[in-house]
């Protein structure tokens, strides 16, 4: 029987959504620590005995992921474009002498996720509702990409991803697996 050997690493983001439409609180903007994992499998080692160091999943996957989403407003884009007048406003009025740091940024887009800074706010748009089975569904996409891009795969696939939304007072999550 094959053997398949599996690696687990996660990352936690503050960020903060709005769920439009949605018949309670989550219709107002509120934010969490967000806890990303990824799973990766394979049944075969590199030459280092591994399925993927570490290091690399943090440096081409998580820290990317950390790096768009970290206290970032995360917004449907047909909501965005309804407000985006006033949080050009209100980012003006909070920081209005700030340079925003992660300006080259500005415009980064994939699989239907744009990040830019209004009034020097950092706001991530998706082209679909920024809950956490969505999001965990972008990741899996995101993660799959980057392990064909980076050349690791097919030797190494996603197993899982899971996002978890809020872990206290109690725990939420959403896995998404491969067939």
């Amino acid at each position: 029987m094959a053997k398949i050997f599996k690696v687990r690493k996660e990352i936690f983001i503050d960020y903060a959504h709005h769920i439009q439409d949605y018949p309670g609180a989550c219709m107002n903007i509120h934010g969490h620590t967000w806890c990303w994992q990824v799973s990766l499998q394979a049944e075969e080692l590199n030459e280092l005995g591994m399925v993927l160091d570490f290091s690399a999943i943090k440096k081409h996957i998580l820290m990317p992921v950390h790096n768009l989403f970290d206290h970032a407003l995360v917004l449907n884009d047909v909501e965005f474009l309804k407000t985006s007048a006033n949080f050009a406003h209100i980012g003006r009025a909070f920081g209005a002498d700030r340079l925003c740091k992660f300006e080259e940024e500005q415009g980064f887009s994939r699989g239907g996720l744009t990040l830019q800074y209004v009034g020097g706010l950092k706001i991530v748009t998706l082209s679909f509702v920024p809950t956490c089975e969505t999001l965990t569904g972008w990741f899996f996409d995101f993660v799959k990409e980057k392990l064909e891009l980076l050349g690791y795969y097919p030797r190494v696939k996603v197993a899982s991803v899971c996002i978890y939304e809020q872990m206290h007072p109690t725990t939420s999550c959403c896995t998404v697996t491969s067939n």
